[in-house]
C-alpha cells in the first residue's frame, strides 16, 4: 500500500476543488461531490497522517493509514470513460 501525508494531499484536492468550483474543470457531479467530501475529511485529520486510496468495485475508498478509518468514497471513473 503506497501512502501520502495528509497535507500533501490537501494540496493537491484543494487545488482541484477550487478548480471545479471556478468552472475550470467539469467533472461529473458525483466526483465533485467526493472531491469535496474528501477536503472536507482531509481538513479533520493532522497534517503529517497517512492516507491510502484503493479502489473496489467502482468506487475509491480513500482511507487513513494504518486504521483503516473512511475518510470518503466516490465512484472511481476512470479518465477514458469519463472523456466520451
Amino acid at each position: 500500500m503506497n501512502t501520502s501525508p495528509v497535507h500533501h494531499l490537501l494540496r493537491i484536492y484543494r487545488a482541484r476543488l477550487k478548480m471545479i468550483e471556478t468552472g475550470i474543470t467539469h467533472p461529473p457531479p458525483e466526483i465533485a461531490e467526493g472531491v469535496k467530501r474528501l477536503v472536507a475529511g482531509l481538513s479533520e485529520l493532522q497534517p503529517n497522517d497517512l492516507v491510502y486510496f484503493e479502489i473496489q468495485n467502482g468506487n475509491i475508498y480513500w482511507k487513513t493509514a494504518p486504521a483503516d478509518n473512511l475518510i470518503a468514497e466516490f465512484p472511481w471513473i476512470p479518465k477514458k470513460e469519463r472523456e466520451k
